[in-house]
């Protein structure tokens, strides 16, 4: 697995497809949709889909933190940070369990990201976007903000 551009590369089957790893305020809501899809099916094996809502959930981090490096004053913002890192925990579990599928865990996981989607989404959508950053002064003074 390489970086390039904002894009990780990953294997898939033998063939390589960009996987858009840039911060995202909706991997929040795709997460949440996955989510309910593994729920709905409850597979015993390995599911696609886990995979794929690991993913977003990591796009999602991603976007609360820059938020949070945005507005460092919200107090908020950490604990709904530690929310998303034990959804991800709990998705991950689903995904590779030791013993008995925490489906119970899953569903009170999905509880939570939709507590903390609801509470960050108008924020978290305001947030600068990472190239933002890297702007010169002069360029960022005369660039219209982000909707």
């Amino acid at each position: 697995m390489f970086a390039q551009g904002g894009y990780r590369w990953i294997s898939a089957r033998s063939r390589h497809e960009p996987v858009n790893m840039s911060p995202d305020a909706s991997g929040g809501g795709r997460a949440l949709a996955l989510i309910d899809q593994v729920l709905g099916k409850r597979p015993d094996k390995d599911d696609v889909a886990l995979a794929a809502c690991a993913r977003e959930l990591c796009v999602y981090r991603d976007a609360l933190i820059l938020n949070q490096r945005a507005a460092p004053s919200d107090l908020g913002a950490n604990q709904r940070l530690a929310h998303v890192n034990a959804v991800l925990a709990t998705v991950l579990a689903v995904h590779f369990p030791i013993d008995a599928v925490p489906w119970d865990e899953l569903e009170k996981a999905k509880a939570w990201l939709a507590e903390v989607w609801a509470e960050e989404t108008p924020t978290v959508a305001s947030a600068p976007a990472p190239s933002s950053r890297l702007a010169s002064p002069k360029r960022a003074a005369t660039a219209s903000p982000q909707p």
